[in-house]
């Protein structure tokens, strides 16, 4: 099922004017919250069904059905060294998007938040960032190569078996802890999520 009021806020942030300080997707996961550029984000899904897969690579936990596409579900706890979220009534899919193919396409994967809080439009002087060379990378771990493809059509994705095994198919997704943001007392880290997807193989893109 589909989160309607948020995915109004998303899309409404998406596409207001660019700042120097993006407006952020806030969300809880291992008891921290963090935030992202809500740009990069698709939509937030409630709970669904995820499909493991066989030797997906650890840092890769499945995928879902998202409207007749099988989208991949990364392990973004495991990706930032923290506990897994526990499935309740909070817990959240967020679908990324990222136009970074080499033909413009777009490519989308997801992961799993303890709680999406909302869309936040941080005050500039709220947000302390990290200058480019000085961005923390974040450990990253394993995954396959591909992204999504058409559930009963191509078999360009992860659940073929062929990509799964095969070591050169793998690549180490890198998250960036990009700026330190401060909200009603609170920490909030700012990540860039944009890593995930490269490199990436073109023919998994929507």
């Amino acid at each position: 099922m589909r989160a309607e009021a948020g995915d109004r806020d998303i899309d409404a942030a998406s596409a207001a004017e660019d700042t120097a300080v993006p407006t952020l997707l806030t969300f809880d996961l291992g008891g921290q919250t963090y935030g992202i550029d809500v740009r990069g984000v698709l939509e937030v899904l409630e709970p669904q069904r995820v499909t493991r897969l066989p030797s997906g690579g650890s840092g890769t936990i499945g995928l879902i059905d998202l409207r007749g596409r099988a989208i991949t579900v990364m392990d973004l706890a495991r990706l930032l060294g923290v506990a897994s979220p526990t499935a309740d009534d909070e817990t959240r899919i967020v679908v990324l998007r990222s136009s970074t193919a080499r033909d413009g396409a777009t490519a989308h994967l997801a992961f799993h938040a303890e709680r999406v809080r909302d869309v936040w439009h941080p005050d500039p002087a709220a947000v302390e960032a990290l200058n480019p060379s000085a961005a923390r990378p974040l450990a990253a771990v394993p995954m396959a190569h591909g992204h999504e493809a058409a559930i009963g059509g191509s078999s360009n994705h992860e659940a073929d078996a062929g990509v799964a095994s095969d070591p050169a198919a793998r690549h180490h997704p890198t998250i960036r802890l990009t700026g330190v943001a401060r909200r009603d007392g609170a920490v909030i880290l700012v990540l860039d999520v944009s890593g995930l997807f490269e490199p990436h193989n073109p023919a998994d893109v929507a």
